[in-house]
């Protein structure tokens, strides 16, 4: 697969949502049901892939394009995609995250917590996917009505 990395923003939904998940079955169908919904999504395979897509933003650089909404797996191949989200955090990315994950482990839980993402346990049901993505897109747009 090829890494997608857009200079401009798409936004040809209701938001844009990047989905970084290592199951290529759940993230297709992420993807496919997000656009269904009227959202745009893409998706990317692991870690690596969410860091080489937002290296950009974390050095700084200017002109890239960020999504509304980051859907991710914790536990992946390669590199932790929860310490890309730390990296993005650390420069003032403030893009809403949901976290996927079967594991019940309260340290990760915490992790999760601390980054300011919210937490969404696998199997993953439609009616639970579509309110986590609700209010943590309602949430950005709350903090961007205090800050601006």
């Amino acid at each position: 697969m090829v890494p997608f990395v857009p200079t401009a923003a798409p936004h040809h939904g209701r938001a844009d949502v990047l989905i970084v998940e290592d199951d290529d079955a759940l993230r297709e169908s992420l993807v496919w049901m997000f656009e269904h919904q009227g959202y745009w999504a893409c998706g990317v395979v692991d870690g690596s892939q969410f860091l080489e897509w937002t290296e950009p933003i974390i050095l700084g650089e200017s002109g890239h394009w960020l999504p509304d909404l980051i859907i991710t797996d914790v536990v992946m191949p390669g590199i932790p995609p929860m310490q890309v989200v730390d990296a993005l955090r650390h420069v003032g990315c403030k893009v809403p995250v949901v976290v996927i994950s079967g594991l019940a482990d309260p340290l990760i839980r915490e992790m999760v917590r601390q980054l300011g993402a919210q937490w969404l346990e696998k199997p993953l049901n439609p009616d639970a996917i579509e309110r986590a993505v609700r209010n943590a897109l309602v949430d950005r747009e709350d903090a961007s009505k205090v800050e601006g």
